[in-house]
């Protein structure tokens, strides 16, 4: 985490890393709230599966209940 901090020219930012352990779009959720953060940044794994079907991704479930701006950042494509 420290390297890519780094490398993407982010080391002058106040960066908190948080682990938690539970569902993860109530956790994310949590974390936002606790921290207080202005802004919530995450990737898209882009795992499908059946769970992902019945249920909705990860993702989804952070969009629609994130009481704060949400940027969902996607690996670039070649």
């Amino acid at each position: 985490m420290e390297k890519l901090i780094e490398e993407i020219g982010c080391a002058h930012l106040s960066i908190k890393k948080v682990f938690k352990v539970g569902v993860p779009f109530q956790e994310l959720i949590r974390a936002v709230e606790d921290e207080g953060a202005d802004m919530l940044v995450m990737g898209q794994k882009g795992r499908s599966d059946l769970a992902d079907v019945l249920f909705g991704s990860t993702a989804e479930k952070v969009f629609r209940r994130c009481p704060v701006p949400l940027l969902s950042v996607r690996p670039q494509t070649q």
